[in-house]
């Protein structure tokens, strides 16, 4: 007796497959390609901050010191990673109630909208103090929902995996 008809009911992952954990070809393309896409937007995020952090600084942090201005920006980068546990558990636990589907479908629009807002987001000198307050935000939206989507792709995957592929 396999573990799910000792529940009286089939664990999704076994529906969507057909009991055996071998996902149909489309919906494995489809998982691995929405993990490929997290990852990239992550990564892509990366790059930017890091390549133009001094003029992110300048932008938003108003100083005559253009090193307070980097490491303003700086921290504003490692702000994200701060909020990623929460996210882990918070979408994690989400992840396991609503589907992993839905998670992954969440995490990566949360992303996707905060680096659009960053890329959009008027400078301290249009909108003075709202710059830096919304780019924070913005920050701890990527950090949150990369701790989701990182924790979520990996399981998603690896449900969808045929059993002698999981490791």
């Amino acid at each position: 007796m396999t573990p799910s008809a000792s529940h009286g009911r089939s664990h999704p992952a076994h529906q969507a497959t057909g009991g055996d954990g071998a996902a149909p070809q489309q919906a494995l393309w489809r998982t691995v390609f929405a993990g490929l896409f997290g990852n990239l937007l992550e990564w892509f995020d990366y790059g930017v901050f890091s390549y133009l952090v001094g003029p992110i600084g300048a932008a938003f942090f108003p100083s005559d010191q253009p090193e307070l201005q980097m490491a303003k920006a700086w921290l504003i980068f490692a702000i994200g990673f701060f909020a990623r546990p929460l996210g882990g558990i918070i979408l994690g636990r989400l992840g396991d109630v609503r589907g992993r589907q839905w998670l992954l479908t969440i995490s990566v629009s949360l992303i996707a909208i905060s680096t659009l807002v960053i890329g959009c987001l008027p400078t301290y000198s249009q909108i003075g103090v709202a710059a830096p307050i919304i780019l924070i935000l913005c920050r701890l939206t990527q950090g949150f929902s990369l701790g989701g989507e990182f924790t979520g792709s990996m399981a998603y995957t690896t449900e969808h995996a045929k059993p002698f592929m999981r490791g």
